[in-house]
Parts: structure tokens; sequence; C-alpha cells
């Protein structure tokens, strides 16, 4: 009975280690389902034991092995060229030829500046030019480019030629003097273009004041000819009667009641008429006398006719004379700019052969004038137009 007993504690022992095995394999089982590989798997081992061991492995998975890490590929980084800096004169890292002054200094003086600098112009050499060309060459070339094409190059090429003028450097002076760049000549090509510049400035002015001025005119001419058309025609009208007393006075109105093309022309009329009606009450024809007293005719209106003659004549002179100082002033402006393109076409080509004789000047550049000196950008060892001919 002892031994009986005893068996059946071992028995109870084994089952309650038995179940204590079973509890611990439970416990595993869940904290495997609950680990990061099987996030997303609400199920249990228990679930699929009636299925049999195999399913229930296949349906979870083998839990002993480590979960298996995904390889993530890193990503591209982008590859950025740095930027290319454009090689200027004045920026930073910008690789010059040893001595060529920079770009920027080379247009840094105006004309004011470049007058102060270069001092007055020599009289002697504007009367030796004037002397090789005369007024109409000069107008004639003048007349080819506006004047602010001329100033705004003309400044730019002055500033440059007068930088090189006060360089220090050796090669640089002797470059000018081969060249025949001189001081006398770019003061001479400083004071012509300041010139032009005032001119044009003085025409600007007065062709707004002339504007008003001329409209006014205008006004007061259209008055005087409406005035002087409306009395010739009442003045014609009133003679119809009188024209049919005399043959030799018919004529004489039939010339003045023509039509008239021009305002000094209608004056001619208005006097002529002024006149004819002044004498009809000198007329030996006692009919043409009665007549002319019938239609009131007398030496009130030759005055009318008279004075209105005058104050067209006065209107039209006023007129033309403005037109006449207006082309006045606009052939020395003219003249201005032939000189002027005569002085700077000889800066421009000293300019280019002082570039070729050294690599410390630049070539110079056109901009406005580029289309009367030539084309833009075209090579200096092409052939140049010759100067203007000689008068």
């Amino acid at each position: 009975d002892r031994s009986a007993e005893e068996r059946d504690r071992s028995a109870e022992g084994e089952d309650r280690g038995a179940k204590e095995r079973d509890r611990g394999a439970r416990e595993e089982d869940r904290s495997v389902v609950g680990s990061p590989s099987h996030e997303g798997q609400c199920f249990d081992r228990r679930e699929f034991s009636s299925l049999g061991p195999m399913v229930a492995f296949l349906a979870m998975g083998n839990t002993k092995n480590k979960p298996s890490k995904v390889k993530t590929l890193p990503k591209k980084e982008k590859k950025t060229s740095p930027k290319r800096e454009k090689k200027t004169s004045n920026s930073a890292g910008a690789t010059l030829p040893k001595g060529l002054i920079p770009e920027d200094e080379e247009g840094s003086y105006r004309l004011t500046v470049a007058a102060q600098r270069l001092g007055p112009p020599d009289p002697a050499l504007e009367q030796a030019l004037r002397a090789a060309y005369s007024n109409e060459a000069l107008q004639a070339e003048g007349i080819q480019v506006a004047t602010d094409r001329i100033l705004a190059d003309g400044e730019r090429l002055c500033s440059k030629a007068l930088v090189h003028l006060e360089s220090k450097d050796p090669e640089v002076q002797q470059a000018a003097r081969k060249a025949g760049l001189t001081r006398p000549l770019l003061a001479l090509t400083v004071d012509a273009l300041r010139r032009l510049q005032g001119t044009r400035d003085q025409m600007e002015e007065a062709q707004g004041k002339r504007a008003n001025k001329r409209s006014l005119t205008v006004v007061s001419l259209e008055t005087a000819l409406a005035r002087g058309r409306a009395l010739k025609r009442q003045t014609l009208e009133r003679l119809v009667l009188v024209r049919k007393a005399d043959v030799s006075l018919a004529q004489a109105i039939g010339r003045v009641a023509e039509r008239a093309m021009r305002p000094e022309q209608l004056a001619a009329q208005l006097t002529a008429l002024a006149s004819l009606v002044e004498g009809l009450s000198k007329q030996a024809n006692p009919v043409v006398r009665a007549l002319a007293a019938a239609k009131a005719l007398g030496q009130e209106d030759a005055e009318e006719l008279a004075h209105t003659a005058e104050l067209i004549r006065q209107a039209s002179e006023q007129a033309m004379s403005r037109d006449a100082r207006y082309e006045e002033q606009q052939a020395i402006l003219d003249v201005l700019d032939g000189l002027c393109l005569v002085l700077l076409d000889d800066v421009l080509r000293a300019l280019r052969a002082m570039a070729r004789m050294t690599g410390k000047i630049r070539k110079p550049t056109l901009h406005t004038l580029a289309g009367y000196f030539g084309a833009r950008g075209k090579a200096e060892e092409e052939p140049e137009e010759s100067p203007l001919p000689a008068s």
C-alpha cells in the first residue's frame, strides 16, 4: 500500500511537471508570435493543433529562426557640377593678360572730366582740319548718323584713348606714339563732342519752344486766310452788278476772282481788289459810279481789303522765317556731326593700331557707330573704309 501511494504521488508529480512544461511552451509561443518578425499574426499554435503538427508548423513558420534583415539600397546622391563663372575683367579669379587694363577702367571718363584732364584744344589744329574738309563734305557725313549715336560711342572711345595716353607703361606709351594718338588730337575730339552735345541740347529746348510758337503762328495764319477768303467772296458778290457795266472792269474783276493756292497769292488778290474798289468812285462812267454807290462800295471797304492782305503777308513771313532758322540750326548741327565723325575715325584707327602692337590694349569695340564704321566685331585685319576725301 505504501509503495502504491508513492507511485501515485510520483505520477501526479510527473503530470504536474508535464502541465508546467506545457504552460511554459505556450508562453514561449506567445512571445515568439508577438516578435517583430510576426507582426500582424493574431493566432496561436493551439488553434492549429487539431490539424496536426505539420500544418501547425507551416502555419506558424519556423519561429526558432532569427528574423531576416531586409537590405535597403542607399539613395543615390545627385552630382551637382560647380557653376561656371563668367570670366570678366574685374571678377575675382579672372585671368587677364599681364598689364592689360580692366575694361571698366577704360570707360571711366565722361566728356567733362576728359576735357578737364586734356585742357583746351589747339585752335590752329581745328583750322587746319576745316581747311582740309569743307562744310559741305562734313555735312554730307553728318547727316548719315544721328547725333545721339555719335555722342554715345564717341565718349567711350575718347575715354579709352585717354586711359592709354595717361598710362605709365613704356610699351603703351610707345604704341600710342607710333599709332599717332596724341593729346592735341584727343583734346580737339573731346571739345568737338562737347560742342555737339551743347548744340543738340539747345536745339531740343528751342524745338519745344518753337513748337508752341509755331502753333500760334499757324493759328494766326489760318485765321488771316479764312478772313481774307471770306472778304474776297463778299466783295466779288457786291461787284456782280458793277462788272456788267464796263468790259475792262469785268476783266480786272475776273482776274482777282481766280482761286488762290498760296497765302501770298491771296494777299495779292486782296490788294488788287482794294485798288479796284477805291477807284470806283473815280470812274468816268456814271453807270459804274451809280452801281458802286448802290452796293455801298467805298473807301472803308478798300482799307479793310488792304489791311487783311497785310495781315496774311505778315503771318506767312513769320511761318517761313521760323522754318528757315530751324534749317540753319540743323545745318550747323550736321557740320558738327561730320567733324566729330572725322576725328573719331582717326582716334579709332589709332586705337586699333595700338591693339595690334601690344597685348596690353584691348581692341576697340563699337556699338552705336557700328553701322557707320563697319560691322560690330569685324576683324581689324580686314580692309577699313578710307577717310573722307579732302575738299
